[in-house]
C-alpha cells in the first residue's frame, strides 16, 4: 500500500508520519477547516471556537517542534 484517504486530518503529524513510511495521504478535510464551518454555520460560539483554533494551533506547532 502506498496511497491512503484520510477522512480528517487531526493536524497532529500524521501526514508526515504517513510520508516518512512511504505512504502519500490523500485529505478530504482537516480538523481546522471543519472547526471554522460549524463555525460559521453556528454551530459552535465564539468561545468555543477561539479555544479549538488555539488548541490545534498548539498541537500544529508541538508537532513540527518534535520532528525537527
Amino acid at each position: 500500500m502506498n496511497e491512503l484517504v484520510v477522512l480528517l486530518d487531526r493536524e497532529q503529524g500524521g501526514q508526515q508520519r504517513l510520508r516518512a513510511s512511504r505512504i502519500e495521504p490523500h485529505i478530504l478535510f482537516k480538523i481546522s477547516d471543519a472547526m471554522t464551518w460549524l463555525h460559521q454555520v453556528g454551530l459552535i460560539e465564539d468561545t468555543m471556537y477561539d479555544l479549538l483554533v488555539k488548541y490545534i494551533e498548539e498541537e500544529s506547532q508541538a508537532t513540527a517542534a518534535s520532528s525537527s
